[in-house]
């Protein structure tokens, strides 16, 4: 069994075929299971940035035992340096990343600073930024810091929880496409995946502005609110907070009076697979209800289908959901 084929089934890139014969070849021998280990672990801190970066101990996650110290960074920029064939195709796909375990801990950064910060699917990473700021990055979501660490100022493409360390004097700024968030100390939500027509900012503490750069309007924020913009313009609507943090960084989804293509469209992120919606009559169709990410896609779309029945057909070469 090739590297080159052990990376694609875990990027998701294996066709049904190849998949079946992937496990089969895993649960062959411990030794094939092992070496699928390791292959899993450095897969999942794999560190394509400069050769003097600097990490602080990361503590477990809730879910895995995966331990990164600076010992253990050495040992994956070893990996990296002598399997650059490898690996190349994941660096190429994730642009110079840590991939980290679901609430794992702590990032810092030097005066070679990552310049891009990827989630894998299906997990969840936690980051403490230079200037102290604590970020939950959400499953198959990319936060882009400045090369040098100059600023506070980050690019986000998905979806993430900021607990913004208090700075007066230099604000820090969330960049999206074509709109910005703007904060002085406070813990607040950003949802903006890329295809996706709809982003959100939600505010738990403090306060934050959100400017539209197209139309030059900015929208200030109060706990308890949020920015919603979508195909029929941007508002300010409330929420409930329920805690002072979303239950998703705890692998926990809840929604709340949520049409069943608005829930399945959210968690199609979560588990990274294409959604179709061909039923004009599931849109009327409000629920409320919770998942827990850890029970899998299948107990997620059983629960739905519990509630209110509906077709649906599942294409596993190219992971579509057909809802009829």
């Amino acid at each position: 069994m090739t590297q080159e084929r052990l990376y694609r089934y875990l990027r998701g890139e294996s066709t049904a075929a190849e998949r079946q014969e992937i496990m089969q070849w895993i649960n062959a021998s411990a030794a094939n299971m092992q070496v699928y280990r390791t292959m899993r672990s450095v897969y999942d801190t794999l560190l394509c940035g400069e050769a003097d970066l600097h990490l602080a101990h990361v503590s477990p996650a809730q879910s895995r035992s995966n331990i990164l110290s600076a010992s253990s960074s050495r040992f994956v920029r070893r990996f990296v340096g002598s399997s650059v064939a490898a690996v190349a195709a994941c660096a190429a796909v994730f642009c110079g990343v840590y991939f980290g375990t679901a609430h794992t801990g702590s990032l810092l950064s030097s005066s070679n600073q990552i310049d891009c910060i990827t989630t894998p699917v299906g997990q969840r990473t936690e980051l403490k930024l230079a200037d102290g700021t604590r970020v939950w990055l959400s499953s198959n979501s990319t936060l882009r810091l400045p090369s040098d660490g100059s600023q506070r100022s980050v690019n986000l493409s998905g979806e993430a929880f900021f607990a913004v360390a208090k700075d007066p004097g230099h604000p820090f700024v969330v960049n999206l496409n074509g709109r910005s968030v703007t904060v002085y100390g406070t813990r607040f939500n950003v949802s903006a995946y890329p295809g996706h027509d709809v982003m959100d900012v939600q505010l738990y503490e403090g306060s934050v502005s959100v400017t539209d750069s197209a139309s030059v309007r900015t929208f200030l924020l109060h706990p308890g609110e949020q920015f919603v913009a979508d195909a029929s313009g941007m508002s300010v609507t409330t929420f409930d907070r329920g805690g002072n943090s979303p239950l998703w960084i705890q692998g926990i989804h809840t929604f709340r009076n949520k049409s069943i293509p608005e829930i399945l469209t959210a968690m199609s992120h979560v588990y990274n697979f294409n959604l179709r919606i061909d039923s004009r009559q599931l849109s009327s169709q409000r629920v409320t209800c919770k998942f827990h990410e850890a029970d899998g896609m299948d107990n997620m779309i059983q629960s739905l289908n519990d509630i209110h029945p509906f077709t649906y057909h599942w294409n596993p070469d190219t992971r579509t959901l057909q809802v009829k």
